[in-house]
């Protein structure tokens, strides 16, 4: 919060879509950011495909894809 990069809402139906964000400690030092996106993925729209090379998957993909 302290580098504008997160920010707390007060009332999240009114701007989008909202995660909760948490810290988990690492293996040996710090912290790792965690984001979750559980709710998030009821939203996504699963396609399965069978990607048999990098070629193959590139070319089902639409103009401006987004992907995760």
């Amino acid at each position: 919060m302290q580098q504008n990069v997160i920010f707390p809402v007060s009332n999240a139906s009114e701007q989008g879509y909202v995660s909760n964000i948490f810290t988990r400690p690492k293996k040996g030092s710090g912290v790792r950011v965690m984001l979750n996106r559980k709710t998030f993925n009821n939203f996504v729209e699963k396609k399965h495909f069978k990607m048999q090379h990098l070629q193959s998957a590139l070319d089902q993909m639409l103009k401006d894809p987004y992907l995760c």
